[in-house]
């Protein structure tokens, strides 16, 4: 029997107009953004709001197989195209998924006044996912 620990119960539902977002049409900022929608709370914690967790690049990088440089260069695109909020505070890096309501809510986000681009819009080239053979 496999045992789910409490953090990973739940879903979360994502809008089909998320196609629409500034990552859409690059594999790791998508992949990171995902990542912290599933890691964001739900709820208020502690001095937590809805949408934010404390995260480090070096625990992103552990649990995506990425470089802790491929991280942060992603954190840096996503906090630019206003998608995450990165801030460091005594107690760790607090990292907030903008337009939580949006995604919380289930409305998506064509709705929303974010920023949107063509999926297909080309994008510098960067490291593989994975290696070919």
């Amino acid at each position: 029997m496999i045992v789910i620990a409490e953090k990973y119960r739940g879903y979360v539902a994502i809008p089909r107009s998320v196609q629409v977002l500034p990552l859409w049409g690059n594999a790791y900022d998508t992949a990171l953004w995902l990542y912290c929608v599933l890691h964001a709370s739900h709820r208020p914690y502690g001095e937590l709001r809805p949408g934010q967790f404390y995260a480090s690049q070096a625990q992103i990088a552990v649990e995506l197989h990425w470089t802790r440089k491929t991280v942060g260069t992603a954190l840096q695109r996503l906090a630019g195209k206003a998608l995450l909020d990165v801030t460091t505070s005594g107690k760790g890096t607090v990292i907030t998924v903008t337009h939580w309501d949006e995604i919380s809510s289930g409305r998506g986000f064509a709705e929303s006044e974010m920023p949107v681009q063509p999926y297909a819009e080309a994008y510098e080239e960067e490291e593989p996912l994975w290696e070919s053979r």
